[in-house]
């Protein structure tokens, strides 16, 4: 059966897959205007664009505005990250390529969001902090000294560069990544005044939504209002300028102005008009300003929604500006540049460019992606798959489009015209990418190639793309019937069971205490340990054209970590090793075993009234088969008792229905029953036998599989580059799992 990869992989290094940055900038909560009895609203900057160091990374990090994803406007908001203690829920969520904001509301119920409310009523300075969920991210490590542009701010080395993250949720914290903010916090209510209502009103009227306004946007536009307000004041019969005496007459006027107050609070929804109705018209002048800006601005908002729209379609492209490289969707908007210069520029960055090996022209070339395509395809893999990253294995982007997408068919069909390309033909063409060719020798071309970031990038993503797609194809007889967990750490981890009574739950009388269940006295213990392997390609390699090398080594490493599970398992089921109590999980007192039963429907049906009468202190476990687990050679023998419709007796007399017909979920076999297996935890070589079959139930699992958290359940993979006078690069995979039984729930027969 297919194998599950439920988690992800980060190729680069071993980050965590939950990323919180803690921004330390302030929140600020107010009571809803006008309803001191409704929920307070809060104001949060989420992360302001910059350096940070989370905990866990080891390094400064940076999330890439530009490409951070949303999971809508409605996002939680916690205390501490923790999702067990709810503050509120966010309202909306802004992103203007420089900082995030978010605009919430207090909605919890519980002790936190109480908390929060007092706390801010007395004036405690909370402050915001981020999480951002890397499991689709693509993460890049920034050298020393090297030097990149994004968020609208330059970077300089080490860092790690975050594109891709998907924005969770939001938390209070008592302490932010930056000591030197202060919250602002009021808890009490603070009814909008008239500027305010009235500003808000005139933004509606003119169509713009307010919550997706940012504060610069905000800030221009409030301009505007105050200069149209001040112009309109002043045109108003009866207006005094500043510093101007009132007289008497004017202060009657005044007094009959403020009587007509309530229509003044209808005509707000509509500002522009409130004059008209008055007789005051502003001056041609001032109306003409003002919707000169006003189309300014919505010229701008237009302007840079189109420019993110472009540099997605072109996968977000870099630009090159005095020796940095910054993304050219931030420098566009930053410049001011339009949709049609802004294409240009993005076409010119993707454009693929001609490969010395092949004298093509440069409306010929190819790019990074056609190469990734090109390699695989020499390997033998297949570059028509839709792929999606799992674990540190990450996919390449184009390889995770539907194959129909305009972009993908570009590059598959440059794919397969450089397919002949030769090891050193790719390296060549990466160390002029990087701009480090400087002469044309074998030893100066792969200097130069490994000197860069492209090749091992492109060597990399082949590599990923043959593990991803060869992974999930490897079956795993141990799926399904085996219990899963996940540890924190390498250290050993209890599974504590529960001692049941005959009886079970007691009836409680009315005003009665219910008591306390008791657990076991013993547990079992175990740990997950890791198990890794290293894989090269030198300039040996290279120089021999070792393209196979691109089949065989994800080929190997999807093996070796496929088989690790059913192997510590099935050591586990052929050892039979004792439990915490000192007997086996299979044995004659435990009345779980059978000998001298050969698979048959008699010693079958035999087999599932012990299972299903099973008890333990007394207690009748209930358990429901589940699974039949075979050695290889009875596949046929178990496949024709359990899903035959009919039997047919020597005599041919009697009933034909197969009474064994659907009576578990899933039959399977392993040649690891037959021939034997080798323990990786102990390295020990363990027995099989071929006349050996099993019954178990997936709720009571005779033997547990952990892995590390964090890990995603899958292999890791993490590059390096060859030193000490060699060219090259490595990888190592990792696989962090432990097995252990942990019940004697199952049902065991050898004949």
């Amino acid at each position: 059966m297919p194998r599950k990869l439920p988690g992800v992989l980060v190729a680069t290094s071993d980050l965590p897959s939950l990323f919180i940055c803690d921004s330390g900038e302030a929140i600020t909560v107010t009571a809803a205007a006008g309803d001191e009895k409704g929920p307070p609203t809060c104001k949060l900057a989420g992360y302001t664009g910059g350096l940070m160091r989370p905990r866990g990374w080891g390094q400064n990090v940076v999330i890439d505005l530009a490409t951070l994803r949303l999971t809508g406007q409605v996002i939680p908001l916690l205390r501490d990250h923790d999702t067990q203690r709810i503050v509120g829920h966010s309202t909306a969520v802004t992103n203007d390529g420089r900082k995030v904001d978010v605009l919430g509301t207090v909605s919890g119920v519980g002790g936190d969001a109480h908390e929060v409310k007092e706390t801010s009523r007395q004036g405690f300075p909370w402050q915001s902090s981020v999480g951002v969920d890397l499991t689709e991210a693509k993460t890049t490590f920034i050298a020393e000294g090297q030097k990149l542009s994004a968020n609208g701010r330059n970077f300089k080395g080490p860092f790690h560069f975050v594109q891709h993250g998907l924005l969770r949720e939001t938390s209070f914290v008592v302490f932010g990544g930056d000591p030197k903010t202060s919250a602002t916090v009021k808890a009490v209510a603070q009814p909008q005044g008239r500027d305010e209502m009235n500003f808000d009103k005139w933004l509606q009227a003119l169509g713009f939504d307010v919550a997706t306004l940012t504060d610069d946007q905000k800030k221009t536009l409030k301009a505007s209002f105050d200069q149209e307000q001040a112009a309109a004041e002043t045109a108003l019969p009866g207006r005094k300028k500043k510093g101007e005496k009132t007289p008497t007459s004017v202060k009657a006027k005044r007094q009959d102005d403020d009587e007509d107050e309530d229509e003044d609070d209808d005509e707000q929804a509509h500002p522009t008009s409130r004059h008209r109705r008055r007789g005051v018209q502003a001056s041609a002048d001032d109306d003409d300003a003002l919707t000169a800006q006003r189309k300014t601005l919505a010229a701008d908002v237009n302007r840079v929604a189109g420019i993110r729209e472009l540099c997605a379609q072109f996968e977000n492209p870099t630009f090159k500006v005095q020796n940095a490289t910054v993304l050219l969707e931030a420098h566009a908007i930053e410049q001011g540049w339009d949709l049609a210069k802004t294409e240009l520029e993005c076409r010119r960055e993707s454009r693929p460019a001609a490969p010395a090996a092949h004298g093509k022209s440069k409306d010929d070339g190819i790019s990074l992606q056609a190469m990734e395509g090109a390699i695989i395809l020499t390997a033998g893999g297949q570059i028509d798959q839709v792929l999606r990253s799992r674990g540190d294995v990450q996919a390449p982007t184009w390889m995770t489009r539907p194959v129909n997408d305009e972009n993908r068919q570009r590059v598959m069909e440059a794919s397969h015209r450089f397919s002949d390309m030769t090891m050193m033909d790719v390296a060549r063409e990466c160390a002029r990418m990087d701009g480090t060719l400087k002469a044309f020798g074998r030893k100066d071309i792969l200097e130069a190639a490994f000197s860069g970031s492209t090749l091992t990038k492109i060597f990399t993503s082949s590599i990923n793309a043959r593990v991803l797609a060869r992974f999930e194809q490897i079956g795993d007889s141990t799926m399904g019937w085996c219990g899963e967990a996940e540890h924190a750490d390498f250290k050993v981890n209890d599974v504590i069971g529960l001692k049941r009574g005959a009886q079970g739950m007691k009836k409680l009388p009315r005003g009665g205490t219910a008591g306390d269940a008791t657990f076991e006295d013993k547990g079992e213990g175990y740990r997950v340990h890791r198990y890794a392997e290293k894989y090269e390609i030198d300039e040996q390699d290279m120089i021999d054209d070792r393209m196979d090398l691109f089949k065989s080594i994800p080929d190997d490493i999807s093996e070796q970590a496929a088989r690790l599970r059913p192997d510590l398992v099935y050591a586990i089921l052929l050892s039979n090793p004792a439990m915490a109590d000192g007997t086996a999980i299979f044995h004659t007192n435990r009345g779980n075993v059978g000998t001298s039963k050969a698979l048959d429907e008699t010693n079958l049906k035999a087999a599932f009234g012990t299972f299903r009468t099973r008890t333990e202190n007394g207690v009748t476990l209930d358990l429901q088969p589940t699974h039949l687990v075979t050695a290889a050679d009875l596949e046929f023998t178990a496949d024709g008792l359990i899903n035959s419709v009919e039997t047919r007796g020597s005599s041919g007399a009697g009933p034909t229905k197969n009474t064994l017909a659907k009576k578990v979920r899933e039959v399977l076999s392993d040649g690891r029953i037959d021939n034997g297996v080798t323990d990786p935890n102990s390295g020990a070589t363990v027995a099989g036998n071929a006349t050996a079959w099993f019954i178990f139930c997936d709720r009571q699992p005779v033997v547990e599989v952990a892995y590390l958290r964090g890990t995603g359940r899958a292999p890791r993979i993490r590059r390096y580059t060859l030193d000490k006078g060699k060219y090259g690069i490595g990888w190592d995979c990792s696989m962090d799992v432990g097995a252990k039984g942990i019940r004697s729930t199952g049902y065991k027969a050898t004949n």
